[in-house]
């Protein structure tokens, strides 16, 4: 129970020890708050039962899991419609190799749009803009289910692409506000292994899909369409703010922290220094200057690099204008090799980053991220093993 997670415990004499906004420095003789295995909670939570550190361990998870969901559908919607590409080139008269953008070409707009998305979340709420992320995805997938040249879809998918990365963007962030430095490991791993499993996923689906002769690739969108209103549905009744002020909550009497009101509804959060719209949107740029933000990106932007050149060429590597012949559903099961591999990895990174938080927190060691660096080379060596 959550009571019993949030019991307290004398620790005496621990060396760098985070306070609860993120910062280390040396604390002797000071009351923190641990779990009941011993474990510092890391960071302090509030004695606030709306903290959403301190909340149950079933809302914490209901909301990680449609979380989890949006991680999943922004990727899957990108292959629903991929294994079609020679279908589309057939039917809107384009080139084959130009009829695989409608799969790879909204990936621009993915890694783009969190550097839009990110810092409105600061100013406006987390809340607002997962909820907007599921709508503007629908409504592309509906654009594209519509289309009636290859232009048309392309744009469509486009704004799905643009829509899309909330869930990327924002999801890692909402999941950090709610579990502990011990917790977070196999939680963020949850939510990444159904994020880089969804291209797979979606292949499989869009492929069986498209080959039906009563469904075909527009239903792929028109399924794609409906998975995001109920995407946004449990965003609306399981994804209560996130962001925690301590000074506004202080202010807020315990009635009006219980009402249904204050748990559903939007809160901005404040701006105390005054900085600008300008300001909180440059912030993600001023990040590439540091080597352990720029190089860990690089790393990912080269293992999706590689997911989305496969996963947008199988049409053309195994569909029927190639020596394969494979139909739409054929080239859907061969997104199966991808989601196995994937699925592996995932499945043993979260607990592994845990092993190694917990361990640090033990031995009362100041955390440091560059920790969880070694776990990295088992990626590498099977990334070049797969080339």
């Amino acid at each position: 129970m959550a009571s019993k997670m949030m019991q307290e415990k004398h620790v005496a004499d621990i060396e760098s020890m985070p306070s609860i906004n993120g910062d280390s420095g040396k604390e002797d003789h000071v009351t923190h708050k641990t779990n009941k295995d011993g474990i510092v909670l890391v960071p302090q939570p509030s004695d606030d039962p709306e903290d959403p550190l301190n909340w149950t361990p079933f809302r914490k998870h209901i909301a990680l899991v449609a979380l989890a969901l949006d991680s999943l559908f922004v990727k899957y919607s990108n292959t629903m419609i991929s294994p079609a590409a020679l279908t589309l080139a057939k039917e809107f008269h384009v080139k084959n190799s130009t009829a695989t953008y409608i799969g790879s070409a909204p990936t621009i707009l993915a890694a783009l749009a969190p550097l839009f998305w990110i810092p409105l979340s600061r100013r406006i709420g987390r809340r607002p803009v997962l909820l907007m992320g599921p709508l503007i995805s629908m409504a592309g997938a509906i654009g594209v289910a519509n289309s009636q040249s290859f232009a048309q879809a392309l744009a469509c998918r486009m704004v799905m692409g643009f829509g899309g990365p909330v869930g990327l963007a924002i999801a890692a962030a909402a999941i950090s506000d709610m579990f502990f430095q011990h917790e977070k490991g196999s939680r963020m791993g949850f939510n990444s292994l159904l994020m880089v499993v969804a291209p797979y996923v979606g292949g499989v689906g869009g492929g069986s899909i498209q080959h039906n002769e009563n469904l075909g690739w527009r239903w792929a969108m028109y399924i794609t369409a409906i998975t995001y209103a109920a995407e946004f549905v449990l965003q609306l009744f399981f994804v209560p703010e996130t962001i925690y002020e301590r000074e506004v909550a202080a202010k807020e009497t315990p009635e009006e922290k219980r009402t249904l009101a204050r748990r559903l509804g939007f809160r901005t959060p404040t701006n105390p220094t005054g900085e600008s719209w300008a300001k909180t949107f440059a912030r993600p740029y001023i990040m590439f200057v540091y080597p352990a933000v720029l190089l860990p990106s690089f790393w990912v932007s080269v293992a999706v690099m590689t997911e989305v050149a496969n996963t947008a060429g199988f049409a053309l590597n195994f569909g029927k204008a190639s020596r394969y012949h494979f139909n739409e559903a054929q080239v859907g099961y061969v997104f199966f090799s991808g989601f196995i591999g994937a699925a592996l990895g995932e499945i043993v990174g979260g607990p592994l980053c845990d092993l190694i938080a917990k361990r640090s927190l033990r031995k009362e060691e100041e955390w440091r991220p560059e920790r969880l660096l070694k776990l990295t080379l088992s990626g590498l060596l099977t990334i070049v093993v797969s080339a």
